[in-house]
């Protein structure tokens, strides 16, 4: 399965995640908003590990890859168009690593859910470092932190 496949596709929801973002094949930018890679934990679907190839995903407003072993966020830089970014239940160690890869979509990003990685887990500054990070931040987790519907 290669992402040319689906260049007119808009949102893309796979049976199987780990080919997806690891094909070396995918050379041609996407028109995909919405990309949902979460592990199902009811299947026998493979973990997602590692995050690449996004920048093949300009258009991408909705990226959910809760539920896997990610331990990091390389990638998201490119995802200018970036909204909604959902990494819950994750291994991502470190917040300050997230923050790094954050400058492409800073200011679109409106709703990010963190929680349950190792990096917010009993961590007092993680919110307050989270809206300093994220100016136009709606949304962290289950909680709305500006401007509640």
């Amino acid at each position: 399965m290669f992402l040319q496949a689906y260049c007119s596709a808009r949102h893309f929801d796979p049976a199987n995640n780990d080919t997806l973002l690891n094909s070396s094949h995918n050379h041609h930018p996407l028109h995909l908003d919405q990309l949902q890679l979460v592990h199902d934990t009811e299947c026998n679907e493979p973990f997602l590990w590692v995050m690449q190839e996004l920048s093949s995903l300009p258009e991408l407003q909705i990226l959910d890859v809760s539920n896997n072993q990610l331990t990091s966020v390389s990638g998201l830089s490119s995802l200018q168009k970036l909204e909604d970014l959902w990494l819950n239940n994750n291994q991502i160690l470190e917040l300050d690593t997230v923050n790094a890869e954050l400058d492409g979509c800073r200011s679109t990003l409106t709703c990010v859910y963190l929680t349950c990685n190792p990096a917010t887990r009993n961590n007092p500054l993680y919110k307050q470092r989270m809206l300093q990070w994220l100016p136009n931040l709606q949304q962290l987790d289950a909680d709305y932190v500006r401007g509640a519907p």
